[in-house]
């Protein structure tokens, strides 16, 4: 369950960054007519909304929630990747091998993928498939169990074709 809610979060976390390039809204009051005496409205250039009216969003900025994913979608998808790892475990005197496999996504054009400590803690192999059906192995660079972040480097054959990759966002 820890996995699913990582990967989820991951995932939401590169949909917003995605997004953070797009059109930017926020939503403005109608201010209404100008009140009259006693009226009790709001003045136009008051920017506050009268009383008993919801304020509207202004349709410029308004965002269709849908089309913010399917950009989200389009940019991020390419660079995620589907990881297969080979871990080696040693439990009762035996060497188990155990295949275990998880997703990760490219941040740079060279190869460097970002996934999850867990998917690649004690393997010996690990071979990737990206978004285009190619496939590479690919080498631990660095993990970290507290975070839970590992990156890796594809074996891409000199004057492979680059690969995709998504933008990490500032928050």
């Amino acid at each position: 369950m820890r996995h699913a809610s990582l990967m989820f979060a991951f995932s939401l976390c590169l949909l917003l960054s995605a997004c953070q390039s797009g059109p930017k809204g926020v939503p403005v009051a109608d201010p209404g007519p100008a009140a009259g005496p006693g009226g009790g409205e709001a003045s136009p250039d008051s920017g506050v909304a009268s009383a008993g009216r919801a304020p509207s969003l202004d349709p410029a900025a308004a965002l269709d929630f849908r089309e913010v994913i399917r950009q989200a979608k389009a940019k991020v998808f390419p660079a995620v990747v589907f990881i297969k790892a080979l871990q080696q475990n040693h439990e009762s005197g035996r060497r188990l091998a155990t295949e275990v496999s998880g997703s990760g996504v490219l941040i740079s054009t060279d190869g460097e993928v970002l996934t999850n400590w867990h998917v690649v803690d004690k393997a010996i192999e690990v071979r990737c498939l990206l978004y285009d059906g190619r496939h590479f192995g690919a080498d631990v660079l660095g993990s970290d169990k507290d975070t839970d972040l590992a990156l890796l480097k594809l074996k891409m054959p000199a004057g492979a074709e680059l690969v995709p990759h998504a933008e990490i966002g500032d928050s």
